[in-house]
């Protein structure tokens, strides 16, 4: 138009209304683009292995329980979960063959999203287009390929980069400061206890073995958690255990939501419509103090019981009822199997020809001849292939890869 000229059929855009937006990360910032894209007349799925039914629900949004399948069912998706080496290029050649002739918005985190497969998969035309402020490298190479690909908008980084953003964190900040001056919660707070300092001291020791237990039951579990179980026993029961449970609540959601922290995750729990209950009994076997963390969807459920040796060292020392004594740390690999001979000699035989070192063992099981557990501790994350391998065995139940991250 400024040019002089009246290119009104050069151009032709693509309404919302009736349209399906696929969700991938159903947190507070999903939920909100799920909350405005839905008065515009669109359709909703997600995919977040974290969130319960009733909770999508709440915003008028189907959960389904793979990606392809939220894939499969989008005109749009737009991304909205961490980076962790669960989400890394979790959207791939393969996954945007599910959205053909959809688009792509990623505002989230880099390296979520393929780039190199993305920009061909719009240059083909499988995709109608993409749009991303965030990338795997930042600032963005000359040479991407994205910026070769006329159906693809990228933006640097600037998606909080508003005048009223801007305000509203500096507002933020001193509310935050001026409460904790008032000894009131902190909303946002990292490393802020809201107890007082006696009780922290006692509890104290417990709080990275409650964090580690959740960020191992829910990775260990595969479905959609609905409820949050963390129960006390032996000396810990007489402890006021609320930061403790919070502690938990932080692992558990560590996974998926790069922002939670001990303050803030039961304000996540119950934004997710995750119920979380908290037990007590003075009897912990033949423990001094034991914290178990259940995570389930009604029906399914997987436990994760810790300890503390000598006071200073944790322990896993139950998964689902097998006995084990497992040192939480790094790179886990977690495998149920057949208790028949030559089972643990397999994996480890598998681990080695894969050039994966083991640092430490840990197997458990029920009954003799029946279903056994080993915990395996390793200098690296096993490859893929690895898995498949494993899994392809008679003797193989089940394998799952438990990133602790802090190796």
């Amino acid at each position: 138009m400024k040019a002089g000229e009246w290119a009104k059929g050069e151009f032709l855009g693509t309404e919302l209304n009736n349209k399906t937006l696929g969700v991938v990360g159903f947190g507070r910032v999903g939920q909100e683009v799920a909350k405005r894209l839905g008065h515009l007349g669109m359709d909703i799925v997600t995919f977040d292995p974290y969130i319960s039914e009733e909770r999508a629900s709440q915003f008028g949004a189907e959960l389904v329980d793979e990606l392809d399948e939220c894939l499969a069912a989008a005109d749009f998706v737009t991304i909205h979960t961490p980076l962790t080496p669960e989400t890394e290029n979790m959207i791939g050649e393969e996954e945007l063959a599910q959205l053909e002739g959809g688009y792509v918005v990623n505002c989230a985190r880099g390296g979520i999203v393929d780039e190199p497969a993305l920009a061909e998969a719009v240059e083909d035309g499988v995709l109608k287009g993409a749009a991303l402020d965030v990338f795997g490298e930042e600032p963005l190479d000359p040479d991407s390929p994205l910026l070769d690909v006329e159906d693809i908008i990228v933006t640097p980084h600037l998606g909080a980069s508003t005048e009223a953003a801007q305000e509203n964190v500096a507002t933020s900040t001193a509310d935050q400061v001026v409460a904790a001056f008032n000894e009131e919660p902190v909303a946002n707070a990292l490393n802020a206890p809201s107890i007082d300092r006696a009780t922290f001291e006692q509890v104290q020791p417990y709080l990275d073995l409650a964090d580690t237990a959740g960020r191992i039951a829910v990775q260990l579990f595969d479905k959609h958690m609905s409820t949050v179980e963390v129960a006390y026993a032996g000396d810990i029961a007489d402890q006021d255990v609320e930061y403790v449970t919070a502690s938990a609540l932080k692992g558990v959601f560590e996974p998926s939501d790069m922002q939670v922290n001990a303050v803030n995750a039961p304000q996540i729990a119950k934004e997710r419509g995750i119920d979380v209950t908290e037990s007590k009994t003075s009897s912990a076997e033949d423990y001094q103090s034991l914290i178990t963390v259940t995570v389930s969807d009604g029906e399914d459920s997987v436990s994760v019981c810790g300890t503390r040796f000598g006071g200073e060292e944790s322990r896993i020392v139950r998964i689902d009822g097998h006995r084990i004594e497992a040192v939480p740390h790094g790179h886990m690999l977690v495998v149920r199997n057949k208790d028949e001979p030559g089972t643990i000699g397999f994996i480890g035989t598998a681990l080695g020809e894969s050039d994966i070192n083991i640092a430490g063992m840990f197997n458990g099981r029920r009954t003799i001849g029946g279903e056994a557990l080993s915990v395996y501790n390793l200098d690296e994350r096993p490859p893929a292939e690895l898995l498949e391998t494993l899994n392809a065995d008679d003797r193989i139940i089940e394998t799952t890869y438990v990133a602790l991250g802090d190796e």
